[in-house]
């Protein structure tokens, strides 16, 4: 019965994405034979969902095969995908909406429109609702759940364009602005709440109703089982939540909250979806040849400027290159910096003597900038997920172990895994008192572990633990 539910979601998710990479031909295509900009937009969207559906697809996947090894207490990757599909989406959603606000307020407010876009969005609305349906079948799957609301989403999106460009070209045409508003707003709509929730779950906030109901019950029904309990606390890593059965101080997030990989990858997605936005547009422009960069005075001021001062940032991050998030902002003005540079080169030379060299230009900066946030997305993604901890983390771990034997009874060994950029350590030991449990977790104050659970020796046979700390 698994076994056919399984094969439903992966025929589900398989079918949305070969729809998906369809679509994106079909608009790529009409784009290049029609010269159309808003075609190619709408292109850049459907990339989105291509995105979005294959990242569902590969989580789907690695969820069936978790290695204890890489992640000794499973992987919880849910909250991570929808978050960076959600930010994805969202991303591209507010490029496409600035852009049609510059048209308003420049007055190139002037949308294409004949036979092959009708067709286009016709098209992508019945495919999308046919997507809808069948992503139906099976919604109690979460990431399932999420694509049918991508492609509910898309339906209402498509049908506005449709009418927002009709009215525009009979009527009035500032109503093309207003359906990409409406537009705006349903893509917000549909993917801010999985932002938030994806958000916070990852940083370790407390259970939800949900997770706390279900773990009320099972200790109403197992009374039994304890000799004393004085409460317990549940708190999430990612879509998944850790249950401590005693009491600490009841808080939003009660084992502090882990939130510098969130934003790292929040951030790196960001970055990366808007350059790859401009990439795509430069790339549609040298293949419609429209690519005609303006140059000027004013152009070569704001640029050399922008370099000036992301140099002086880039000094000032330096000083405090030590701390996460400034080493993460230290790197991205150095790669400020690099871009504006060899943009500036590429569109004087696209000027003087090779008009294809601004497409050169644009290709390398996509580059750099992938290159530099790239690292940022896989780090954090992987310890989002609860992937085993760090060769630091381990360190430092077997150092205070080994500095500390006699404070243990029998120590069998320890496993570390990740919530964001902490580790949570366990630790499979016999301890003496509860005076020696406490001096245990003093030494373990550390600012990169979340917090250290000392657990039983009959613990470490369902994890891949591990015994390589000695005594002095």
């Amino acid at each position: 019965m698994t076994n056919k539910k399984e094969f439903a979601e992966y025929v589900i998710m398989i079918i949305v994405n070969l729809a998906n990479v369809g679509l994106v031909l079909i608009k790529g295509v009409a784009a290049y034979l029609s010269s159309s900009f808003s075609i190619g937009t709408s292109a850049i969207e459907s990339f989105g969902d291509v995105f979005v559906s294959f990242l569902l697809l590969i989580q789907l996947i690695l969820d069936k095969r978790v290695k204890k090894s890489e992640y000794p207490r499973g992987r919880s990757s849910e909250a991570t995908t929808n978050l960076t599909a959600s930010v994805v989406m969202m991303a591209l959603a507010f490029v496409n909406f600035i852009q049609s606000f510059d048209a308003l307020i420049t007055g190139n407010l002037d949308p294409e429109f004949g036979v092959p876009h009708v067709v286009v969005i016709v098209v992508n609305i019945v495919v999308k609702l046919f997507l809808f349906f069948i992503c139906l079948i099976k919604r109690e799957n979460n990431q399932i759940r999420v694509l049918m609301r991508d492609q509910l989403t898309d339906v209402l999106t498509n049908t506005i364009a449709l009418i927002a460009v009709c009215i525009s070209i009979v009527f009035w045409k500032e109503s093309d602005f207003i359906g990409a508003s409406i537009i705006f707003f349903l893509i917000v709509r549909n993917w801010a709440p999985i932002v938030s929730e994806s958000w916070f779950k990852l940083q370790g906030i407390k259970g939800d109703d949900d997770v706390n109901e279900k773990v009320s019950k099972i200790l109403s029904n197992n009374l039994n089982l304890f000799t004393v309990m004085a409460g317990y606390i549940t708190y999430h890593i990612g879509n998944k939540a850790i249950v401590e059965d005693k009491r600490v101080k009841k808080s939003e997030y009660p084992r502090g909250r882990s939130s510098e990989a969130t934003t790292n990858l929040t951030a790196s997605v960001v970055m990366m979806a808007l350059a790859f936005v401009n990439f795509i547009q430069s790339f549609d422009a040298l293949i419609t040849g429209n690519l005609d960069p303006e140059f000027g005075v004013p152009h070569v001021v704001v640029i050399v400027v922008n370099i000036v001062v992301k140099l002086l940032l880039f000094f000032i991050c330096l000083i405090k290159r030590e701390n996460n998030q400034i080493r993460v902002l230290m790197r991205d003005q150095l790669t400020d910096v690099l871009t504006n540079t060899i943009a500036l080169i590429a569109v004087w030379i696209s000027m003087v003597f090779w008009k294809e060299s601004d497409f050169i230009g644009a290709s390398i900066i996509f580059f750099l900038i992938v290159r530099n946030w790239a690292l940022i997305v896989s780090e954090s993604w992987f310890k989002l997920q609860g992937i085993k901890g760090d060769d630091d983390v381990n360190e430092k771990v077997s150092k205070i172990l080994s500095n500390n034997l006699n404070l243990f009874t029998v120590i069998a060994g320890y496993i570390t895994y990740h919530i964001g950029n902490k580790a949570i350590v366990e630790i499979y030991c016999e301890i003496e008192s509860l005076q020696r449990r406490a001096e245990i977790y003093s030494k373990f104050e550390d600012d990169e572990i979340q917090v250290v659970y000392l657990l039983p020796i009959t613990e470490s046979k369902v994890t891949n633990s591990k015994k390589n700390f000695h005594s002095n």
